[in-house]
């Protein structure tokens, strides 16, 4: 018989230990690799906001040294004129501002006329004419005739609607003859109608008499 041959698994050298690794050790490429990542991004905005910065000083500074140099070229363009000449212009603005002033002030009954005339209607006939001003404010007193009574209600109707008359009062009427009514006519202007300036914008504007009646 052949001789027994024994086997063992159990070995003759005592095996050395493997390492053991701890969890930090092994998650310690993944947080190097963020802390490098987030590292690089803080650099960037860094250099971001210094860039920024810079940029805004610069622009400062440019806006800055053009306001200067504006700020210059006036001071040198009001050097060129002689003081004498700015005084002789200063008081001609003085004496054209008080010319102005003593022009608006100034009453004119010429705007009057016009307005009467842009008005009346051809059926109102005006014979006797008399103006006052006191108070103020102008008076008219008018003596005239008429076709009939109510082309005298439509003269009324006619001068309630103008804006440059205040007030005004028919009165006295008289039937004539030939079928025609005298009347007595009060018209109380508006201080406005009198100011001489009217009289540009007046007799500029087309003529647009009242429909006959």
């Amino acid at each position: 018989m052949d001789p027994q041959v024994h086997t063992t698994f159990i070995p003759k050298q005592t095996l050395p230990p493997s390492p053991m690794r701890s969890p930090l050790e092994v998650t310690s490429p993944r947080i190097s690799r963020s802390t490098s990542i987030l590292s690089v991004l803080a650099m960037l905005a860094l250099f971001a906001a210094i860039i920024s910065v810079g940029g805004s000083y610069l622009y400062e500074h440019s806006l800055q040294a053009r306001i200067n140099q504006m700020q210059q070229q006036l001071t040198a363009s009001e050097k060129q004129f002689e003081p004498a000449f700015l005084e002789e212009l200063h008081t001609l603005d003085r004496r054209l501002t008080y010319a102005y002033q003593v022009l608006r002030s100034h009453r004119s009954v010429a705007p009057l006329f016009f307005v009467l005339q842009n008005i009346t209607l051809k059926s109102i006939q005006y014979d006797d004419f008399r103006f006052d001003y006191k108070d103020e404010q102008g008076v008219v007193q008018i003596v005239g005739q008429a076709r009939s009574y109510q082309a005298i209600a439509q003269q009324s109707e006619v001068f309630s609607k103008e804006r440059l008359i205040r007030e005004h009062v028919f009165s006295d009427f008289t039937l004539q003859e030939n079928g025609r009514i005298n009347f007595n006519l009060v018209i109380t202007l508006s201080p406005e109608l009198l100011l001489f300036e009217q009289s540009f914008p007046l007799f500029n504007t087309p003529q647009n008499n009242a429909n006959p009646s």
